[in-house]
């Protein structure tokens, strides 16, 4: 229906006798105020060339299920069987807020039976044994790694927590790169005379730490086939990883 004057001359107060509850007005190509009327429950006015008041209601955009809020303003991703686009807008925004401090936290505790160190000499290599512990992570995260473990250590074995790539060491926690320390991670070192401490070690995600959207976590071995990392009910292999999000 199309506007036609104003109450009492006032250009202020346009007539809109017998217009729909939420209709809004719109000027057509002609400079005439049409009544564009109101859209459905959830649907968003949205610019639209083609209208002739280059105006209309659509539904929402939706981005489909939402992987993870965490970290990240404004950017979410797919993956199946989390909340979907709908349920997305329905979260209040405090909710929101909790979900992007929290850390997301993989843990392992191995008691399968102790495993011997084979000869590494030659090159420092993963102890394929025990498996990598993955997290997944972008890149410019922060991940923290945990390790609880008893090792029984021969002079000659050297160890460092590192990140695996899928094919290769991406990266050893002792130096923080990919070239190794000569003798390993300080907190791992074999000499009893020396007290080692691992506690925990992180750094920021990089490129070349990702495999398939995951960091993957593991224990590098430099050895002469001497020693072994206990892995038992009486004394198991324990670590946390926590990818902690984006370094502020």
């Amino acid at each position: 229906m199309t506007a036609t004057g104003y109450i009492g001359g006032d250009p202020t107060k346009v007539d809109v006798d017998g217009w729909t509850r939420g209709d809004i007005l719109a000027a057509d190509a002609a400079g005439e105020l049409v009544a564009l009327p109101i859209g459905a429950a959830t649907e968003v006015l949205t610019v639209d060339l083609a209208q002739a008041t280059r105006l209309v209601y659509d539904p929402a955009a939706g981005g489909g299920a939402v992987d993870s809020v965490f970290g990240r303003v404004g950017v979410v991703a797919a993956q199946a069987g989390d909340y979907t686009a709908a349920q997305v807008g329905a979260i209040p925004t405090a909710t929101l807020a909790t979900l992007a401090t929290k850390p997301v936290v993989r843990q392992s505790r191995i008691t399968t039976g102790n495993v011997a160190f084979p000869n590494t000499v030659a090159a420092w290599q993963r102890l394929a044994a025990l498996d990598a512990l993955p997290v997944p992570a972008e890149i410019g995260d922060f991940i923290e790694v945990s390790l609880t473990a008893l090792f029984d250590l021969a002079a000659d074995s050297f160890l460092d927590v590192a990140v695996w790539d899928g094919a290769a060491i991406a990266r050893f926690l002792g130096s923080g790169t990919s070239t190794p320390l000569v003798e390993g991670n300080p907190g791992l070192y074999p000499d009893p005379a020396f007290n080692g401490y691992f506690g925990s070690q992180g750094f920021t995600v990089a490129a070349a730490d990702l495999n398939g959207g995951n960091v993957q976590v593991t224990l590098a071995v430099l050895a002469t086939g001497s020693g072994q990392a206990l892995a038992s009910a009486a004394f198991p292999f324990a670590w946390i990883v926590k990818n902690l999000g984006p370094v502020s």
